[in-house]
């Protein structure tokens, strides 16, 4: 079992972070009122699958605990077997039509076969046609009693507003480093895989503030002895702060030839512009924090900022991958 599957949350404090989400869900659950349509939103790797799937355990469970599922009934059971045929997961990119909203609102009309009630899971609910949304609105108002939808998304602003409207919204936040990095720790004592705080919180900073990055990461080194520094930097495609900080050094001096060269080497050694551009960003993001009580050193930093932000576009449209990078460092 992979370790985003053995670690997922059974219980809604074990969710980490999203607060307020856990709790609205939670007293719904406990007041036998939960909302009969869940709309959740958020980058990839933040929570929303897991989320959706602990709710449908719970809105199911014969014995709930303070709104957690108790994981011993016959639905818990069924659910942890991957038996729960109550529990219907669909991927909206490959049922994107009219036919398959039909196909789905005609099935739900048939009672639970052995649950209490039918949970439909609609991942990357945007990719749905109008048609489909248009089909899927009057269900969504008034869901049949022993029906449940949550909708999951990661582009909120292509959900038609009708949807929207008939919906619970559920906003995921990203996670941040010291979260990550958290979590990592607990799953790596637990697996005995021998990694350095350093290292976590490099992986936490690389998986950009998505759990399941973070997790996916840390499960290559998995039985490992030893975690070397520079194979993590390669896997994460980092580009080493020390090579930034040089890199950086340069640009302040006006040493043009020399960042040329910094540069030209991080591309030879494999990492591509595009990357390239997104470490520096990161690396003035951090710099700019570190130097807000600083006044007198935020002005380069801006300016970098300034100049280098726009290079992420044209390296999507200039036939020389690396010409925007150089182009910004003169």
């Amino acid at each position: 079992m992979n370790l985003a599957a053995k670690f997922r949350p059974q219980k809604f404090d074990e969710i980490v972070g999203q607060n307020s989400l856990k709790e609205i869900l939670r007293h719904g659950l406990i007041s036998n009122r939960p909302p009969k349509v869940l709309l959740f939103c958020g980058t990839r790797g933040v929570g929303k699958t897991t989320a959706a799937r602990l709710f449908a355990r719970a809105v199911n469970c014969e014995n709930l605990q303070n709104g957690d599922p108790c994981g011993e009934c016959n639905f818990c059971k069924s659910f942890a077997e991957n038996r729960a045929v109550d529990l219907i997961e669909i991927d909206a990119a490959s049922h994107t039509g009219v036919d398959n909203v039909r196909e789905i609102i005609e099935k739900m009309r048939f009672a639970p076969v052995a649950a209490k009630n039918k949970i439909y899971i609609v991942d990357e609910v945007h990719m749905l046609s109008r048609g489909a949304f248009n089909a899927l609105l009057k269900t969504l108002e008034e869901p049949p009693a022993h029906v449940f939808f949550i909708l999951a998304t990661t582009e909120l602003q292509k959900i038609p507003a009708t949807i929207q409207s008939r919906c619970q919204i559920f906003l995921f936040r990203k996670f941040t480093i010291e979260q990550i990095s958290d979590r990592l720790r607990q799953i790596s004592a637990a697996e005995k895989i021998p990694i350095s705080d350093l290292q976590l919180a490099k992986i936490a900073r690389g998986a950009a503030g998505g759990m399941r990055d973070a997790i996916s990461i840390l499960e290559k080194f998995r039985g490992a002895e030893k975690i070397d520094d520079e194979i993590l930097s390669d896997i994460l495609q980092i580009v080493d702060e020390s090579i930034l900080s040089e890199f950086w050094e340069k640009l302040r001096a006006r040493e043009i030839s020399a960042a040329v060269e910094i540069a030209e080497k991080i591309f030879a050694d494999g990492f591509s512009p595009q990357l390239f551009w997104r470490n520096f960003l990161e690396f003035l993001r951090q710099k700019l924090r570190a130097n807000l009580n600083s006044p007198a050193n935020l002005p380069e930093i801006s300016r970098a900022i300034e100049v280098f932000s726009p290079v992420g576009e044209n390296l999507k449209i200039c036939p020389v991958d690396d010409l925007p990078i150089l182009a910004a460092i003169a």
